[in-house]
């Protein structure tokens, strides 16, 4: 039986982690990206996950929480933020126009360059 549950990750939880644990890859494996999180573990005993992890802190403490839910939250927040533009008719007719007018100038370029 498979479960469709999607925890959401804390912003919060993610800057304490990297910070107490970080050169440990605790936050990486928080937040769903394994690899990484394997990748501080293994090489923790030289200290550079950990000069690493400081700079993964600044950047979660800088970074907006609609960023942090976009990239680690997005099948909760897909249609918050990713709706689809609503375009008329008219302006499709207008951008198929100007494609098309854009493909004819690059055929009339190419043809130039040959001569």
């Amino acid at each position: 039986m498979e479960s469709n549950v999607h925890i959401l990750k804390s912003k919060t939880t993610a800057i304490i982690l990297s910070l107490l644990l970080g050169g440990f890859g605790t936050h990486h494996f928080y937040v769903g990206n394994a690899r990484k999180g394997i990748l501080y573990l293994m090489f923790c005993w030289t200290l550079i996950p950990a000069v690493i992890a400081f700079v993964d802190f600044i950047g979660l403490v800088t970074q907006s929480e609609d960023d942090f839910n976009l990239k680690h939250n997005p099948g909760e927040f897909y249609e918050k933020y990713r709706k689809p533009l609503q375009v008329s008719q008219q302006m499709t007719l207008n951008v198929n126009a100007l494609y098309s007018s854009f493909e004819e100038y690059k055929r009339d370029e190419e043809l130039l360059q040959l001569r």
